[in-house]
């Protein structure tokens, strides 16, 4: 029985912070978080008069996505879209794709087809995940020898 608790206590943590409901506090998720939008930019169009909003800041070409977090980890990324990016990466402006693809003709930018999300929201959080499983399992197989 003994080479059975690390597993089962690992288990049991697990299940604790599964059945977790989202809690979040002043706007920060504490266990995990579903729907938590992230904002990168695509493209740097030019700070001229054409790209100025009536506040000052410039419009830039971004991508809104929604994540899966636990713990600030990200471990899954879906429902993207592109959108106008201004300068804050919790502030966009919904602009259509269509148009932003003539606003970037007209910069003389392109848009890639799939933008870029960075190493961390791509990956960052998959490979930490999976550290983390190998490391319990190893875990495992060692107190189980012992």
């Amino acid at each position: 029985m003994k080479s059975l608790k690390p597993a089962l206590l690992a288990l049991v943590f697990l299940f604790l912070f599964a059945g977790a409901r989202t809690a979040e506090a002043k706007g920060i998720p504490i266990f995990y978080s579903f729907d938590s939008e992230k904002i990168v930019k695509v493209a740097d169009f030019p700070d001229t008069e054409d790209y100025q909003l009536q506040s000052g800041e410039y419009v830039d070409a971004g991508y809104m996505f929604k994540q899966v977090q636990i713990f600030w980890i990200p471990l899954w990324n879906y429902g993207g879209n592109y959108c106008g990016y201004v300068g804050k990466d919790d502030t966009y402006m919904e602009i259509p794709k269509a148009e932003l693809d003539s606003m970037a003709a007209a910069a003389k930018v392109t848009l890639p087809e799939s933008p870029s999300l960075g190493l961390w929201n791509s990956m960052g959080g998959k490979l930490i995940v999976g550290v983390l499983v190998l490391a319990a399992a190893a875990v495992g197989i060692f107190a189980a020898k012992a």
